[in-house]
């Protein structure tokens, strides 16, 4: 810091030198400064340009204060960037908003926040040495400000350490804070220090390390994560977080891990929804059902719950289980049979199918089930929104934009469509995308 000082300080002397004007001794001779003089007059200038600039840092500060509860995102984004088009002169000056104080009231706090939104836009390297100071000195508020800012250091090296002692030494959402800022400077490459986070005892930092693992792809911790998934008490809270995981490196998963996975289907202690979606992600992780993994998805077929049992059979079939389809459809073909004129019937046999894959056959009975319920006095939306999905999935894009067209439902439930994954491709396409009405 200190040349960097020296630096700058020779520049705004070499700036004197080329600027000011010429002093002149009695009887018009020039006059010589001294080295010392010059460096005085650069120093008041520079502490000139300084009050100067630390005027307009205050009040685009001030301006980031949210003095309206419906303040638009658009309003603080503004304010945000006029805080960012001060410049990297203005940063170090910026550093200090940064911690709201002890007795903060929301407005400040709200504003600190946004500080440093701005300084996430900014180079912070000068004030590298200030940023770490404050990471020391600051209240709570302060330190999880300053954290934010750390995570884009390009002096991760120098940064790591200091944020390494403040995430040992403290507790709640601080360390959390920490942690996600050592994964941001590149921690989670420590296998040692990721896996002392996932077997630890803080559920929300195994939560966080989790989903560093899957932004980083990092296979090296599968050890760690069937460790995970041998406790089902800390595995069931964790659950969304470790398919996240196990599905970002999908391509280096061995049997084991999908063993471990599997076993937490057939646990009653787990609740039904998360046993379900244990089910729902094998299918997505592996290709073909292997003897050992038969097993568990056996005995998950077996439950008592309906939903866990049906699930189980799903997965099956998908893996390739002929003998698991047959037993499967049973019950819809049989229901069918007794009353082929049940619109009811054919929907939940199609509805059966989509989750099977065979979207082929689901076309069929969702169109026979619309065609049956037509005159029903209230029409079945899952019908059109079903069969849909199936000519989605099967790349037949016009025919799914026809008939979510013509399904009975409202506007605002059309664009929540947008976001289910069976309509992906249909929803980046350029003519029919737009059925969504959100382009």
């Amino acid at each position: 810091m200190r040349h960097r000082v020296a630096f700058a300080l020779g520049l705004l002397v070499t700036a004197v030198l080329g600027s000011a004007p010429a002093l002149r001794a009695q009887g018009g001779e020039p006059k010589r400064e001294t080295f010392e003089e010059l460096l005085a007059r650069a120093r008041a200038q520079r502490e000139a340009l300084q009050s100067k600039l630390g005027g307009e840092v205050k009040d685009r500060v001030t301006r980031l204060e949210p003095g309206d509860r419906n303040a638009r995102p658009a309003d603080v984004e503004r304010a945000v960037l006029d805080v960012v088009a001060l410049g990297g002169e203005a940063v170090p000056l910026l550093v200090p908003y940064l911690d709201p104080g002890a007795q903060a009231a929301e407005r400040e706090v709200q504003r600190a926040r946004r500080v440093a939104l701005a300084l996430l836009r900014m180079d912070t390297s000068a004030a590298t040495d200030a940023l770490l100071a404050g990471l020391a000195s600051y209240g709570p508020e302060g330190q999880k400000n300053v954290l934010r800012v750390l995570e884009t250091s390009k002096e991760p090296e120098r940064v790591k350490p200091r944020v390494s002692e403040l995430f040992r030494a403290s507790q709640g959402e601080l360390r959390g804070a920490a942690l996600r800022a050592l994964f941001a400077l590149g921690a989670a490459g420590d296998a040692g220090f990721v896996k002392e986070v996932l077997l630890g005892p803080d559920v929300e930092l195994t939560r966080l390390a989790l989903r560093a693992l899957a932004d980083g792809r990092q296979a090296s911790l599968l050890d760690a994560t069937e460790t995970l998934m041998a406790d089902a008490k800390r595995a069931g809270p964790l659950l969304g977080e470790l398919l996240d995981y196990l599905k970002a490196v999908s391509g280096s998963l061995r049997e084991k891990d999908l063993l471990a996975l599997a076993r937490l289907a057939t646990l009653s202690e787990l609740d039904v929804e998360r046993r379900v979606a244990v089910l729902v992600a094998l299918p997505e992780l592996v290709d073909k059902l292997s003897p050992e993994l038969k097993k568990p998805l056996e005995r998950a077929s077996e439950a008592r719950d309906r939903k866990v049992k049906e699930a189980a059979y799903v997965a099956r079939v998908c893996l390739g289980d002929k003998a698991a389809r047959k037993e499967l459809m049973l019950e819809y073909d049989d229901r069918i049979k007794k009353n082929d004129r049940w619109a009811p019937a054919w929907g939940e046999r199609a509805e059966i199918l989509f989750r099977i894959r065979d979207y082929d056959a689901a076309v069929k009975d969702y169109n026979t089930a619309i065609s049956i319920g037509k005159n029903d006095p209230t029409p079945r939306p899952d019908y059109f929104v079903g069969l849909a999905k199936s000519y989605a999935m099967l790349g037949k894009l016009k025919d799914a934009a026809d008939w979510l067209e013509r399904a009975p439902i409202t506007i605002e439930e059309l664009k929540a469509l947008a976001g289910d994954p069976a309509f992906a491709k249909l929803r980046e396409h350029s003519k029919y995308g737009g059925v969504f009405g959100t382009k």
